[in-house]
């Protein structure tokens, strides 16, 4: 586990971290991180935790994120990703939490992530997605 939460830590996050293979959770939150997320992150991965406050993490949400099948937890809330939630983010049936709220998010929500059976906390900021199937959708 690495926590490096409420630092200022400055520039992109570093490519390094996919080089720690045994790494299982990564905290970097409030911080001034820019750019996209290293693509290299290990498949050991349990929590990504990136929302918040100074971080700018750009482009559109990384479809290789639903390859890391020990994902349990995915925040990425208050950032500037934009573009489609990718439908790959439904392969993960670990699911805990997925906060994605507060980004520049459109189109729908992939029906993927409709049956995701294990997901306990769904977030997301609606301001252009539509959502058809979730009886309660928690909007923050």
């Amino acid at each position: 586990e690495i926590n490096l939460e409420n630092n200022t830590i400055q520039g992109e996050i570093p490519r390094e971290f996919g080089r720690l293979l045994r790494l299982e959770a990564l905290f970097l939150s409030n911080n001034s991180l820019a750019g996209k997320i290293p693509a290299n992150l290990s498949s050991r991965l349990t929590v990504l935790a990136l929302p918040y406050n100074k971080n700018s993490l750009t482009g559109g949400i990384p479809p290789f994120l639903g390859n890391l099948s020990s994902l349990e937890l995915l925040s990425l809330g208050a950032n500037s990703f934009g573009g489609n939630i990718p439908d790959s983010l439904g392969q993960l049936k670990e699911w805990e939490a997925l906060g994605i709220g507060g980004n520049n998010l459109s189109g729908t929500i992939p029906h993927s992530i409709y049956n995701l059976s294990f997901i306990e906390i769904f977030s997301v900021l609606v301001v252009l997605l539509r959502c058809t199937k979730f009886k309660t959708l928690l909007l923050i």
